[in-house]
């Protein structure tokens, strides 16, 4: 049986807190918090596509950002 995409970032967050992965950790922090609302706000369970569409907006949201860093000519890394 596969595992859904939140089941698997669930268990990853908790591998990451087991094994004191700062830096995997914050890489997965946001994402439950995200999960959570959307099924809170609409009533529904978070299926594969709509963990998805939630993970596509964090990545398009992250490169709109360095794009802007990058046309202020601002150093972020």
């Amino acid at each position: 049986m596969s595992s859904s995409i939140k089941q698997t970032i669930d268990e990853a967050m908790k591998d990451a807190c087991a094994h004191s992965k700062s830096s995997a950790l914050a890489r997965f922090a946001l994402l439950p918090p995200l999960l959570r609302q959307r099924e809170v706000d609409e009533r529904i369970a978070i299926t594969d596509d709509i963990a998805l569409q939630i993970l596509d907006k964090m990545v398009k949201q992250r490169r709109d950002s360095i794009q802007q860093f990058q046309a202020a000519n601002v150093k972020i890394w």
